[in-house]
């Protein structure tokens, strides 16, 4: 049992993680921040953005305890060691066995942690630092409205890593993700690779 966010956009397969996962009872995904912005970890060290779980005790007991604190509390706010429902996942591997990270590079490609990559586009396929097929990328905080899907988050990609952004660009998630009916996506224009690939010292905010 997997559960995804709605702003992810696949662009391989996710057979790579699921193979990864191999006897793992229930699956987590890191954040991995950039270094500029560590401090976004008091939001939790794991983002919600995949969870899974292996329908068989240890895997239901994990998400039997993860719902439980999802009821007693579970606010878009940092309370103590609380944060929503993501926080609570940073706790997991030391209550439950078989808990696993999802290491893939590949796997939540997002804002906040693009600047620590090379992306390049080859072979009909977007590589992370020339070794990892993306397999997802997070779209977060992309709205739609009048007919127009837009995203602060992707805008400032589009802005700080003009390289990268027009590659991701190149995929289906320009035909699926940025554009309408009416045209391409606002408030951003895709910029013009300046080449394979761009690394910087300040990555977006996250949120």
């Amino acid at each position: 049992m997997t559960y995804l966010d709605g702003d992810l956009f696949f662009f391989d397969s996710p057979e790579a993680i699921f193979d990864e996962l191999d006897d793992a009872a229930f699956a987590i995904i890191p954040h991995r921040y950039t270094a500029a912005i560590q401090h976004l970890r008091r939001y939790g060290v794991y983002n919600v953005g995949w969870v899974g779980a292996r329908n068989e005790p240890d895997g239901l007991a994990a998400v039997k305890w993860w719902r439980e604190r999802c009821i007693e509390w579970c606010y878009d706010h940092v309370d103590g060691e609380r944060f929503a429902d993501q926080r609570y996942l940073d706790g997991l591997a030391a209550r439950f066995p078989r808990v696993k990270a999802i290491a893939n590079l590949g796997a939540n490609l997002a804002p906040w942690n693009i600047g620590n990559y090379r992306v390049a586009f080859r072979e009909d396929k977007v590589l992370i630092d020339q070794a990892y097929p993306l397999i997802f990328f997070h779209f977060q905080g992309l709205k739609k409205e009048m007919g127009y899907s837009s995203s602060t988050a992707i805008a400032s990609i589009a802005r700080r890593f003009p390289g990268s952004f027009a590659i991701i660009s190149m995929g289906p998630m320009s035909r699926n993700c940025l554009r309408s009916n009416e045209g391409w996506v606002r408030p951003w224009t895709l910029p013009t690779p300046v080449r394979s690939g761009a690394r910087r010292s300040t990555p977006p905010a996250a949120a």
